[in-house]
C-alpha cells in the first residue's frame, strides 16, 4: 500500500521583541507537528527548515 507524501507547511511568528516562534503543520490542516522559539527571525527560519527536513525524512 503506498500513501502520498505529506506536504507541511511553515508559519513564523513574533513573540515579544526578542524571540520568534515556529510552527509546522499538514497543508491539509490540523494541529501543529512541530513547535519551537528562537531568538530571532532568521534563526527561526533555520530551525523550522531542519525540523521540517526531519519530517520529511520520516515519511
Amino acid at each position: 500500500m503506498q500513501t502520498e507524501p505529506i506536504e507541511y507547511e511553515i508559519g513564523l511568528y513574533p513573540r515579544g521583541p526578542n524571540s520568534c516562534q515556529w510552527k509546522i503543520w499538514p497543508k491539509a490542516g490540523g494541529t501543529p507537528v512541530a513547535t519551537g522559539v528562537e531568538r530571532n527571525w532568521a534563526d527561526a527560519q533555520k530551525a523550522s527548515q531542519r525540523a521540517k527536513e526531519r519530517l520529511l525524512a520520516k515519511g
